[in-house]
C-alpha cells in the first residue's frame, strides 16, 4: 500500500501485504473509513489495514461473496457492501471483531445480466447510494439512513454509458455530488450524466496518460494514476505517474450552461436584494452581467 501526498506528488508511505494474502490475485475494490483511518479491501475475502497502527486484519469475516464496497461518511459512518442481488453492512463490534447485517437479500434483477463487477458510489446531497454493474446498461440507487435495517432499489432511469466489453477499464467518479463521470482507458473517451437531467449523456475530452487509476479529491480534482508503470524518484524509489485535472475544465459546456440558467435568476434576485437593503446602493446592469458570467455554476 503506497500513503501519497496529492499535493507535493510525491510517496509519503509504503506498507507490505501481509503473506496471507498474497496468493489471492488482484483488487480494485477497497474503500476508507475516514473517521477511524481504517481501509478495507476486497480479495477473495474482506481484510482491513489500520492506519495508524500499521496492523493489518486478515480475519473479518468468511462471508467473502461481495464485489463492491464504500464507506459512507459521518453521520452516517457505515462500510456498505454488495454482491449479486445482496446489500449489506459491516458492522464492527470491537477493535477487531466485525458483524455482517443483511439489509436486503434479494435486490430486483433490472435485467437479464448473468454476469456481475458491481461498484458503489455515495451522494451525499440526496443521501443515495448508486449502484453501478460494469456489465449492466442499468444504474441503480437506494436511499440511506443511518442503522437502517432494510434497503430499496429504484432504477435512476437512464442507460449507462459503460462498454460491457471493457468493464476492468472504466473508472467512474461523481463530481459535485451530481454529475457522474466515466473514464474509459482502454480508448480515452469520457461520458458524464447529469443527475438533475438525466435525459442525455454527454461526451468529454481527456487525455488518458497511461492511466489505470481515476481518483477525486475533495476540490472536484481528478488525479490520473499509473500504478503499474512507476517512475524512479532521486532516492530510486518506485513513484507512481501522476497527472490531476479540474472537473470544471472537462466538464462539457452544455452541462454548464443548462445549470447556468438555474442559478442566473438567483444571483440576479440577490444583487436586488442587496440594492433594496442598502438604498441609495445602485449596481449597473454592466456589473450584474459579470457577476452573472463569473459566478461559478458549481461551488
Amino acid at each position: 500500500i503506497i500513503q501519497y501526498n496529492l499535493d507535493k506528488q510525491m510517496i509519503k508511505e509504503q506498507y507490505l501485504w501481509p503473506t496471507e494474502i498474497l496468493g489471492l490475485g488482484l483488487s480494485r475494490k477497497s474503500t476508507i473509513d475516514t473517521k477511524n483511518q481504517i481501509i478495507y479491501i476486497y480479495f477473495d475475502k474482506l481484510i482491513a489495514f489500520y492506519i495508524n497502527t500499521t496492523e493489518w486484519n486478515t480475519e473479518i469475516s468468511d462471508y467473502v461473496s461481495h464485489s463492491a464496497l464504500i464507506y459512507i461518511p459521518s453521520p452516517i459512518n457505515e462500510i456498505h457492501m454488495f454482491s449479486t442481488n445482496r446489500h449489506s453492512i459491516l458492522i464492527p463490534e470491537t477493535n477487531y471483531d466485525y458483524a455482517i447485517q443483511e439489509l436486503n437479500k434479494s435486490v430486483n434483477k433490472i435485467d437479464e445480466c448473468d454476469t456481475y463487477e458491481y461498484r458503489l458510489i455515495y451522494n451525499s446531497n440526496n443521501k443515495q447510494l448508486i449502484l453501478i454493474n460494469n456489465f449492466s446498461e442499468h444504474i441503480l440507487f437506494c436511499n440511506i439512513t443511518a442503522n437502517a435495517n432494510k434497503s430499496e432499489w429504484k432504477s435512476l432511469g437512464f442507460k449507462s454509458p459503460q462498454i460491457p466489453e471493457f468493464p476492468d477499464q472504466c473508472d467512474v467518479i461523481l463530481g459535485w455530488d451530481q454529475i457522474l463521470f466515466f473514464f474509459h482507458h482502454y480508448n480515452g473517451e469520457g461520458n458524464c450524466v447529469d443527475l438533475e437531467h438525466p435525459n442525455k449523456t454527454y461526451e468529454f475530452e481527456w487525455k488518458t496518460f497511461g492511466s489505470n487509476t481515476v481518483i477525486k479529491d475533495k476540490d472536484n480534482n481528478v488525479h490520473f494514476f499509473n500504478l503499474i508503470q512507476c517512475e524512479l524518484d532521486e532516492d530510486n524509489s518506485n513513484v507512481p505517474t501522476h497527472y490531476r485535472a479540474s472537473l470544471a475544465d472537462i466538464l462539457p459546456k452544455e452541462i454548464k450552461e443548462m445549470n447556468k440558467n438555474k442559478w442566473d435568476p438567483l444571483v440576479i434576485g440577490y444583487i436586488k436584494d442587496a440594492e433594496k437593503k442598502n438604498q441609495p446602493l445602485f449596481i449597473p446592469l454592466y456589473l450584474k452581467k459579470l457577476v452573472v458570467n463569473f459566478y461559478p455554476v458549481f461551488m
